[in-house]
Parts: structure tokens; sequence; C-alpha cells
């Protein structure tokens, strides 16, 4: 669907050029010209034909802040061309980190990291995380195993995901796919060391967006030659969410959090959806704290008030359909992957359930998928991402020394207890 609101988004301010050149001494970084938006953060668009291209990176600025990965030589805060569900470009921020020490011969290959749920609005962004920062308890343990990656000679780059008048287009696959294919364009130049092959990895949200993404980036980025993706209890089966939340099945209330990032992000995507006329005055009261905090602050103010799914929903309104009609869209299945998929999930996760992902793998085993499934015992949602690590690295490791990828999509997952 055209969304007839954006051409403010990407009309608005011009690019103004500036002469800079990166330091590359330490990390083999070409000269780079920047360019900074005269607007806010994704409220300007390039405007010049040059500039227009996805994955033109627009600037990079090195920062010292929680954001940077500490083992990385150098982290950088980036501005990039993507482009939203219409194929208008937009302006899209993240963080590229690069690794120490001198690239192999064909460069450093890209991990382009596709991050879990934060939130809708900039301040829960990776690229804007601090010590105090409102979703650091999720980004600052993530940044550990990014770290890790940096320091196995990986360039990470991390995107913030579109922001569509300031609120991010939560579970749009294809935009975010975009985003994170786009980011891995721009990180290859960035320093003449990064090479030409990538990997998507991502959690939740971000697993959604990696699956997305081995399905489109072949095409969107031919000239890079993209490898595999490893999904962390993915998100699935988005066509459900709304008949689940409605019916208030038992779990639904554990998704409470999430209705204001949904339907803020769905508003975002497509204008018909209306949260005004799907929440209870007490929901609308959740949804706007959705517009200044992230799912941390979600989840303390759902607690301190004792929501529950009946005081949030009108449940009587006609208009679900339209969201239901918008979420059916984002399903993973529906895009085969090009390229081999690892998917872990963690068996006591009660956000992506395993009985999903295990539908999920069917459908991606019966599109002839190589997929490697692994299914790790007593492991919560956020626990998948520690737990797989040496599983999907040794994954990783395998298909980058060019053997064939496993598959067990005729044994079924591997179920492994936590290390």
């Amino acid at each position: 669907m055209t969304r007839k609101r954006f051409a403010p988004l990407w009309l608005g301010a011009a690019l103004t050029a500036v002469a800079l050149t990166l330091s590359a001494c330490s990390i083999g970084a070409k000269p780079l010209s920047v360019v900074t938006a005269g607007a806010g953060h994704d409220d300007g668009s390039p405007d010049s034909p040059g500039s227009t291209a996805p994955g033109r990176l627009l600037s990079a600025e090195p920062i010292h802040t929680a954001a940077a990965l500490p083992g990385a030589a150098a982290t950088y805060s980036v501005r990039y061309v993507s482009s939203d569900d219409s194929g208008h470009p937009i302006i899209v921020t993240g963080l590229i980190s690069l690794p120490r020490g001198e690239a192999p011969r064909g460069g450093w290959p890209v991990l382009s990291w596709a991050h879990g749920t934060t939130g809708v609005v900039p301040a829960c962004q990776p690229s804007q995380d601090t010590s105090t920062g409102l979703d650091h308890d999720y980004l600052g343990r993530i940044d550990l195993t990014l770290t890790s990656w940096v320091n196995q000679g990986y360039v990470v780059a991390q995107t913030d995901y579109a922001s569509f008048n300031g609120i991010q287009p939560y579970l749009d696959g294809k935009v975010q796919a975009n985003n994170v294919i786009d980011i891995a364009v721009a990180a290859h130049q960035l320093s003449r060391q990064v090479g030409t092959r990538w990997f998507v990895a991502g959690h939740s949200q971000g697993g959604q967006a990696a699956l997305f993404t081995a399905a489109l980036a072949q095409a969107r980025a031919p000239q890079l030659k993209f490898l595999g993706a490893v999904a962390m209890a993915p998100a699935s089966h988005t066509g459900i969410i709304v008949s689940a939340l409605l019916a208030n099945v038992p779990g639904a209330s554990a998704g409470l959090p999430f209705i204001p990032v949904i339907l803020l992000g769905a508003q975002a995507a497509d204008p018909a959806v209306q949260p005004s006329q799907l929440l209870t005055p007490t929901g609308m009261q959740l949804l706007a704290q959705a517009r200044t905090g992230c799912l941390s602050q979600l989840r303390d103010y759902v607690i301190a008030n004792g929501l529950t799914i009946p005081e949030v929903l009108n449940t009587a309104s006609p208009n679900w359909a339209v969201l239901q009609s918008w979420l059916s869209g984002q399903e993973p299945a529906s895009y085969p992957p090009t390229a081999p998929v690892f998917i872990a999930q963690g068996s006591a996760d009660t956000q992506v359930a395993a009985v999903f992902t295990n539908g999920l793998a069917t459908s991606l085993c019966t599109s002839g998928t190589p997929l490697d499934y692994h299914l790790y015992t007593s492991v919560n949602h956020r626990g998948s991402v520690e737990a797989s690590f040496v599983d999907y690295s040794n994954w990783l490791a395998q298909i980058r020394s060019g053997a064939t990828p496993p598959s067990t999509c005729a044994s079924g997952p591997i179920v492994a207890n936590s290390p």
C-alpha cells in the first residue's frame, strides 16, 4: 500500500555536503566524503540522483558511547540510504564496528545484525544506547555477543531500522530486510578491508527480519555474496496475533507490553490501522507510554497497573481486520530463503513459543530451504542468543569454508541442553 503521508519525510530536508576524511591508520579506511542531513535523523532524503542508491553511505562518525563494541578497532554511527515498502529512498541510521588488525585475503566478512524488539521511538535504537539507556538491559546483553563476533574478525553492522515520522514500522518484513541489506552494502564503503561475503543474524523481531533478508538479499544486493541467515527465536505466525489477543488465549497476557509497539508500528507502515479504534481508554494510556519509552518501560507499566487484555483491547471494534490483514503479510514463511538458514529456539520461551518455530521450520523445509534447526531445553527467549552461539558459530565457519551446510529437515531439530 502506498503511504500517502510519507512524502514530507523524504522530500523534507536537503542534504549538505561536508568535506571530511576519516583516518585510515588503524582501520585501513579509504577517504570518505561525508554527507549530513539538514534536519533531524530520518526526516530528510537524498536529493541528488547519485545519492539515492540503496546502501549509499552518507555519513560515518566514530563513537565512544556504550553503543560502541569494546573489542572493535572503531565503531561508527552511520547514516545510509535505504527504501520504504513503496521503494521511496529514505535515510536510516545504524552502527558499523570494524575488527582490529589486518583483514584476511578477500576482506573481513560482514555480519549484519537485526536486533530484537526494543521499542518504536528513536530513544530505543541501538545507536542511541547508553549505560543508563531505556533498553540497555537488552542492548547491553546483546553487545556481549556482537563483541565476540568482532573479535573473531567480523565487521558487525547494526541497523536501527527505518523510522517513519519518528515511529519504526515494527514487523514490516520487507522494510526491515531492506535496512539490514543496505547497511551491509554501506559497510563495504567504509573501509577497503571490508569484503563482499556477508551473513545476517537476528533475534526475535530481528529473527523475522533475518528470514526476510534471506529471501530478498540476493536480488537486492547482487554485488555482494550473501551466504546465510541465523534466526534466533524468530517472530512468526504473525497472522494469528490478532485472533490470539482477542480470544485472550492462555499466555496472551505476556503480549501486553507488545500491543502498543505492534499498533504504532503497523500504523507507521499503513495509516489505515487506527489504534484509537482498537483500544480502550486504558489501552490508549498504555499506547502513550510507547511514544516515549521502550519495551522495558512498557513491561514495568503493565505490571505496575496490573493490566489485563480485556482492560486494554476494544474487542467489539469491527476494525481489527485491517490490522490482521497487515500482520498476515509479515509472515516469514511466505518468503522462501535463497540461502541456508540456522534457527535457534529455546524450549522455555514464552514470547516466541517453540510450537510456532517448529511450524515455521516445517514450512521452510517444505520450500526446500537448507535448514539447521536447534532446540535448547530450558532456555528462555533472550537466552537463545547465548545458548546457540557455539553451534551457529560452527555453522557459519562451515559455510565460509565452502562446505555444504547441514540440514535437519529429515531428522527434526537437534535438541541440546543449555550450555
